[in-house]
């Protein structure tokens, strides 16, 4: 049997303060669903909160270099038919420029810690369906980029076209 709708709540906060060369952005976020699974023929009701906490902590080494940190973690939540797990994740990032960010070398490696992990339940009708496996989420990348025309045109950003917009 589908279902045409569900009620959500949903809230979120999020900060980015400038301290020093620390430049985190943190978030942190609340999802609950008001849902009758039982009417559905679920044999489990399911309204546990999602609360979900993204921890982005930057540093700004230096005008060329910049390192940063990420801790995502998640609590026990339903949604719609699905029981999730918990989970959580760290992530390490840095990037160094070069030649007035015409060269731009980024290093990066995620799910350090072999976490981030598919772990759930799906409760139908008179039967259930379960996952508990690691989606091989981890990984190391280099990447480099070179950007065409790094410099400022003399005309970007001068208004130089605004006469002609307003004449038409």
């Amino acid at each position: 049997m589908n279902f045409d709708h569900k009620h959500l709540l949903y809230a979120s906060v999020n900060v980015s303060p400038k301290l020093g060369i620390f430049r985190p952005t943190w978030g942190f976020y609340y999802k609950q669903q008001f849902f009758d699974t039982r009417k559905y023929g679920a044999s489990k009701a399911l309204s546990r909160p999602l609360l979900l906490c993204l921890l982005d902590n930057n540093f700004a080494l230096s005008e060329t270099m910049n390192a940063a940190i990420s801790l995502n973690a998640a609590t026990p939540n339903a949604d719609g038919f699905l029981m999730r797990k918990s989970n959580y994740s760290v992530d390490l990032r840095f990037d160094k420029s070069f030649a007035n960010r015409t060269w731009i070398i980024y290093l990066s490696a995620n799910d350090i810690f072999k976490t981030t992990k598919e772990r759930w339940t799906m409760y139908g009708q008179g039967s259930g369906t379960m996952k508990d496996c690691y989606n091989y989420t981890r990984s190391i990348s280099l990447q480099v980029t070179y950007n065409f025309n790094a410099k400022r045109s003399k005309y970007k950003g001068t208004g130089a076209g605004n006469e002609e917009k307003s004449r038409l």
